[in-house]
């Protein structure tokens, strides 16, 4: 008797323990404190899939760790400035790079802050390239950080640039913030990134300030007009515009621009082989089809 209820007990805690973690997954929420995390499994750029004891992914990709970083960051470090709005939006595109080998340029190295920020948020893997204007930004220079000095808005000064530099798995622009350099620099260096990789641009607020050579008026010549145009781009295959669908620009960049993601003042580009999406129709029943 003793064996046969001790095995009936030892049913019904399994069944509950197994019960209460369905419970959890399908409501996508964590284990408490003492299980802050959500396993979710993706492909990883580099073809593998993170450990994810290595790489624990935030239940709702939280900001949690930028919150946490900047609240301990010493008032007497190198200078940093972000937009808390920014921190998801970092979680999510880039959480599955964190514990791995990761090329990383930043347009716009300033005080050298974000130079910190990135070194402790995706490791010891990180190869940071850093482009800014200002010749005091080479002081940053040291082991796994390359600073260039140049303007973003020149072209010749970027190609011959990106002669030297890798396949980025990210590059992130937070430079001078204008149409014109945030364009050129777009058109010149999306194509050093790798496939798989992103493509950010910051600050988009500024097509609509004036100092920046931006406007409030819908359809004028920014930054911001031009992803809302990206937009058409990426659903070419369905545009009846012959011009618009035939331009070598578009068709180029539809081929490679797997996604857009939008959250305030930034945008996400991530690139990948992107091939003709087909209509699949099956079954044989239908409504309001003869």
């Amino acid at each position: 008797m003793d064996l046969l209820l001790a095995c009936k007990i030892f049913t019904v805690c399994a069944l509950f323990l197994f019960l209460y973690y369905v419970h959890f997954i399908i409501q996508g929420w964590s284990f408490g404190s003492a299980f802050p995390y959500t396993l979710i499994i993706q492909r990883h750029p580099h073809g593998v899939i993170p450990d994810a004891l290595d790489v624990p992914i935030p239940s709702s990709f939280s900001s949690k760790w930028f919150d946490d970083w900047f609240a301990n960051y010493s008032q007497h470090a190198a200078g940093i400035d972000r937009w808390t709005g920014y921190f998801r939006a970092y979680t999510h595109h880039f959480h599955h790079y964190r514990g791995h080998p990761v090329h990383f340029l930043e347009i716009g190295v300033q005080s050298g802050g974000s130079i910190n920020m990135w070194r402790d948020y995706f490791g010891a893997g990180l190869m940071y390239y850093g482009l800014d204007i200002d010749q005091r930004c080479r002081r940053f220079t040291r082991e796994n950080v390359t600073i260039f000095i140049g303007d973003q808005g020149n072209a010749d000064t970027l190609r011959n640039f990106s002669r030297q530099w890798p396949p980025f798995d990210i590059i992130l622009d937070d430079g001078g913030h204008s149409t014109q350099q945030q364009l050129v620099s777009f058109e010149i260096l999306f194509p050093l990134v790798k496939m798989g990789g992103v493509y950010v641009i910051e600050d988009l607020h500024t097509s609509y300030w004036k100092e920046y050579g931006g406007s409030s008026e819908r359809h004028a010549d920014t930054m911001i007009e031009r992803t809302k145009m990206w937009i058409d781009v990426l659903n070419l295959q369905h545009n009846r515009n012959a011009a618009f669908r035939n331009n070598s620009q578009n068709s180029e960049l539809h081929g490679l621009m797997d996604s857009l993601h939008f959250y305030d003042s930034m945008v996400f580009i991530v690139k990948n082989t992107v091939l003709p999406s087909n209509r699949l129709r099956k079954g044989g029943r239908w409504i309001g089809r003869k």
